[in-house]
C-alpha cells in the first residue's frame, strides 16, 4: 500500500499497527477505500486509534500552503476567537507568503436581521487585533449548507491552487464536501470524512475541480487548546456546537443571581441591580437561571439534567474564577461554549469556567455595539 492515501482523512494507509493512524486490516490491504478509523466514523459514528501529533499537523499545513496560490482559512461564526489559533501567525509566515482569504462558516446560524456583511467586517477587525501586520485578501461569510454562495466563490477563484486550513470543528470538511458536490464530479466513496470529532482529518488530501479549474489541498484541523471542547474527549467535544440554530435566551438577571451554561460554566451578577442579558449557546445545552447559592451547588454537583459532557470529562475539569465588567454593546464570551450580551447598563460579573478556556469581553458579535 505504498503511498496509498486515505481520501477521508489524508493519512498514509498501513497494515502494521492497528493503533497507529491509517490502519487497514491486512485482508483489506490494496482494496480498502478508506482507513479503518474513517470507516468506523462514517458507518458507526465511533472514533478509534491514535490521532497524529500537532507537529505532524503543522508539517501538513506547511506542505499544502507551500504548493498553493491562495490559502482559504475557515473560521467558525459561533466561536471566532477559538478559530484563530495562535499557531496561525507562525504557520502563515512559513507557508510561502501567499494571499489569505478568510471564510466565515456556519453563517446559516445568523439571526435573520443580522447581515453577513456585518459578520465579515467583525471578523476582519478581530483578525487584525490577533495578527497585526498579516493582511487578508478578503473575508466572506458563507455556509456549507448552502449552494449559491459556494458556486459564486469558486467562480472567483478559478485557475488557482488552493489550500484549505482551519481549526478543528469549524466545519472545514463539510465545506469541502459542498465544494466537491458543486464541482459536479462524482467521487463515489472517495470523499472527505465528515464528523463532529476533532482531528478527523489527519493529512493532506488533494481534490481537482476541473469545472472551475481549481486544485484543492485539504489539511488537518489545529487544536488551539483554548476552547472548552479542546479539553474534552472526542465524543463530547462536538456536542457543544450548534447544528441547526443558535439557542437564544433573554433574561433580566437580578443581583446575586447566576446563569449556568450546562454544568460547564456559571456567570454571576455581582452588581447591585438587575441587568438585561441575552445568552447564546448551542441548542444541546441546558441554560439555567437561579440564585447565587443554588448555582454554586448545581455547578459543583453536576446533576444529570444539567450535564453537558460525560462523567469522566466532567471530573477531569479544574475550575477557575475570573471577574469582568461588561458594558451595553459588549459580550462576555467563553470560547467554544457561547456568550452573554448586556443590554441596559454596565454590570460586574463573576465567571467560573474550566481552567485553560479563553474568556473575555468583546464588542457584541450580534446586534448593536
Amino acid at each position: 500500500m505504498k503511498d496509498q492515501i486515505c481520501p477521508g482523512c489524508g493519512i498514509t494507509l498501513q497494515s502494521l499497527d492497528s493503533q497507529a493512524p491509517g490502519y487497514v486490516p491486512k485482508n483489506k490491504a490494496g482494496t480498502a477505500v478508506v482507513c479503518q478509523r474513517c470507516y468506523q466514523i462514517k458507518h458507526y459514528k465511533k472514533i478509534t486509534g491514535e490521532r497524529v501529533t500537532e507537529e505532524s499537523n503543522h508539517q501538513a499545513i506547511r506542505a499544502a500552503t507551500s504548493k498553493a496560490d491562495l490559502t482559504l482559512l475557515v473560521a467558525d461564526f459561533f466561536d471566532p476567537e477559538g478559530s484563530f489559533a495562535p499557531d496561525w501567525a507562525e504557520l502563515i509566515k512559513t507557508g510561502g507568503g501567499q494571499p489569505i482569504k478568510l471564510l466565515v462558516n456556519k453563517s446559516d446560524l445568523l439571526p435573520p436581521r443580522t447581515k453577513r456583511e456585518e459578520i465579515e467586517e467583525y471578523l476582519a477587525c478581530l483578525w487584525q487585533r490577533r495578527f497585526p501586520g498579516i493582511s487578508l485578501a478578503g473575508v466572506r461569510a458563507l455556509s456549507a449548507k448552502e449552494e449559491t454562495n459556494i458556486a459564486a466563490m469558486l467562480k472567483e477563484l478559478s485557475g488557482l491552487r488552493i489550500a484549505i486550513v482551519g481549526a478543528a470543528n469549524v466545519g472545514k470538511s463539510s465545506l469541502l464536501a459542498r465544494i466537491i458536490k458543486e464541482n459536479g464530479r462524482c467521487y463515489s466513496q472517495k470523499s472527505p470524512t465528515i464528523s463532529s470529532f476533532p482531528g478527523t482529518t489527519q493529512g493532506i488530501t488533494r481534490w481537482p475541480l476541473p469545472k472551475f479549474k481549481i486544485e484543492l489541498f485539504d489539511t488537518p484541523g489545529l487544536i488551539p487548546g483554548s476552547r472548552i471542547g479542546d479539553l474534552l474527549c472526542a465524543e463530547c467535544s462536538g456536542s457543544l456546537l450548534p447544528e441547526r440554530k443558535l439557542q437564544v435566551k433573554s433574561w433580566e438577571l437580578p443581583e446575586d443571581n447566576a446563569v449556568l451554561i450546562g454544568d460547564l460554566a456559571g456567570v454571576w451578577n455581582t452588581s447591585t441591580a438587575a441587568v438585561k442579558t441575552v445568552i447564546f449557546s448551542a441548542e444541546s445545552l441546558t441554560l439555567h437561571w437561579t440564585n447565587s447559592r443554588k448555582a454554586e451547588e448545581l455547578l459543583k454537583e453536576s446533576p444529570q439534567w444539567l450535564r453537558a459532557v460525560c462523567a469522566r470529562d466532567r471530573r477531569a475539569l479544574q475550575y477557575t474564577e475570573e471577574k469582568f465588567t461588561v458594558k451595553p454593546g459588549e459580550d462576555l464570551y467563553i470560547s467554544g461554549l457561547g456568550w452573554l450580551a448586556v443590554k441596559n447598563k454596565p454590570t460586574r460579573f463573576r465567571v467560573e469556567v474550566p481552567a485553560g478556556v479563553e474568556i473575555g469581553v468583546r464588542p457584541s458579535l450580534i446586534g448593536k455595539r
